[in-house]
């Protein structure tokens, strides 16, 4: 009885490298190969005699079933901490929830977007393929992303809040996890010819961006994109395209201010249309996030509709924030370029729709700049 009781009181001892390689989908064979080579390497700049090979297998195959134990738990991370069958520190637990829920960012990115379903679960035999990553691994990450998703859509509390106490995650990859369920549950496009050369970070960065301005808050993953701002893009487009003196009038203004500014060579590189054309453009994005297929194309439509022009002027991602900047102070009336005198644009109506036309430009500026630095990089 005292051996059993002095078996549960010992620490469990975890191999995180042999861990890592479980983690990566290989065999006990695969591991005890790897094992060896390590083992030997030690052993050798140590002068000790060289592991035998059945040592290393038994100690492989023992760590091997741990972690098929363990992985049970992992999947209501709280559990882990409460169990009694592995006693160990606080630090090795949270070492193997972070790698568990960990993934690699090429299979992500070839699950954003889509509904996490059984027959999608079949394809990432196509994922493995495309990806290199082991089978076993693939079908880690989407089973760890749909519990998530699973848990968040049953939750009321925010996003990032609830993934962190649910599954014991640090801020940043809970927040990850956040901006990918964001992308996955509006059914994002990330698959058009235009976007495909951007990548997970770029895809998740954008989404951030969204999440912040685009929703009415970011209490629960199913909340719809905020009407209101719909509403107010709808009215602000026609406001300006309704009246041509309005829209001369923010036009100067802003070509005022970018000329004290010594940078008047941005709108003359551009040409006379481009003005009006990106304002229509960024004006009809916002009207759109409200029809869920105008929502699917919004990558994609930003590159098109804001960043390509802006390359094919052209503008560095750094000459279009400052056009946007500019825009923003004018129609806001900040300076004295503002539209404070604009017999259509007057107080009342500035105040009326300021917020949401600074809130639709700077999310369209900041994910258009990140858009801008993904294409040019790879041109």
């Amino acid at each position: 009885m005292s051996s059993f009781t002095g078996f549960f009181s010992n620490t469990i001892v975890i191999d995180k490298t042999l861990w890592q390689i479980w983690l990566m989908g290989l065999t006990v064979d695969n591991a005890i190969n790897v094992a060896l080579v390590q083992h030997r390497k030690r052993a050798a700049a140590a002068g000790a005699l060289r592991p035998e090979q059945n040592q290393v297998a038994h100690f492989v195959t023992t760590q091997y079933r741990n972690f098929e134990i363990i992985e049970g738990f992992l999947h209501q991370p709280r559990q882990l901490s409460s169990q009694p069958l592995f006693p160990m520190p606080q630090s090795t637990k949270q070492f193997l929830i972070e790698s568990y829920y960990g993934f690699d960012e090429r299979v992500i990115r070839e699950l954003l977007g889509k509904k996490l379903t059984s027959r999608v679960r079949k394809e990432l035999e196509e994922v493995c393929s495309r990806t290199r990553v082991h089978i076993i691994s693939c079908r880690r990450m989407f089973d760890n992303l749909k519990r998530i998703i699973k848990r968040v859509e049953d939750a009321d509390a925010e996003m990032v809040s609830v993934i962190q106490r649910e599954f014991l995650l640090p801020q940043d990859l809970a927040q990850q996890y956040a901006n990918i369920i964001f992308i996955n549950n509006y059914r994002f496009d990330t698959t058009k010819k235009r976007i495909a050369h951007l990548r997970f970070s770029d895809f998740v960065y954008v989404a951030s961006i969204f999440m912040t301005h685009f929703t009415a808050s970011t209490k629960t993953v199913l909340e719809e994109l905020d009407a209101s701002l719909a509403q107010d893009s709808r009215d602000l487009r026609a406001l300006l395209f309704n009246s041509k003196e309005t829209l001369e009038q923010l036009r100067v203004a802003t070509a005022a201010q970018l000329a004290s500014l010594g940078q008047q060579h941005i709108l003359e590189r551009a040409g006379a249309s481009a003005f009006k054309v990106l304002l229509r453009n960024i004006m009809s994005i916002g009207a759109g996030l409200i029809n869920n297929r105008e929502i699917r194309d919004l990558f994609a439509t930003i590159q098109e509709k804001v960043v390509d022009p802006c390359i094919a002027f052209p503008w560095s991602a750094a000459d279009m924030s400052l056009f946007l900047d500019t825009v923003m102070a004018q129609f806001c009336g900040i300076g004295p370029a503002g539209l404070i005198e604009s017999e259509v644009v007057n107080a009342q109506t500035r105040k009326r729709y300021s917020g949401a036309f600074a809130r639709l430009v700077t999310a369209i500026k900041l994910a258009g700049m990140r858009l801008h630095a993904a294409a040019v990089g790879t041109q």
